[in-house]
């Protein structure tokens, strides 16, 4: 039964942590479509904090980026997602 449990919860983290770096990631690839970044400036980057307000079910991600899996202090972003999916905000 515990290993059950453990499968289950381990799905359930590593879709969440999915879900978060593909809401970045789309949001990074605007940027690149907008000329405000490069291909090479969104190659790697860390998910550094999560959070859902239990109010607005908005979702609030907070990221870095990295280099050869190490965090480059000094770069983080943060995205605000609404919850219909509509990018609230977004800073780089």
């Amino acid at each position: 039964m515990k290993i059950l449990l453990s499968s289950i919860l381990f799905v359930l983290i590593s879709f969440s942590v999915y879900s978060q770096e593909n809401d970045v990631q789309k949001e990074l690839n605007n940027f690149v479509k907008t000329k405000k970044l490069s291909q090479n400036d969104i190659q790697n980057f860390k998910i550094t904090d999560y959070s859902k307000s239990k109010l607005s079910n908005a979702k609030y991600i907070y990221y870095r980026q990295a280099y050869n899996e190490v965090e480059i202090v000094g770069t983080e972003s943060n995205l605000i997602k609404a919850s219909n999916g509509q990018v609230i905000s977004s800073s780089n």
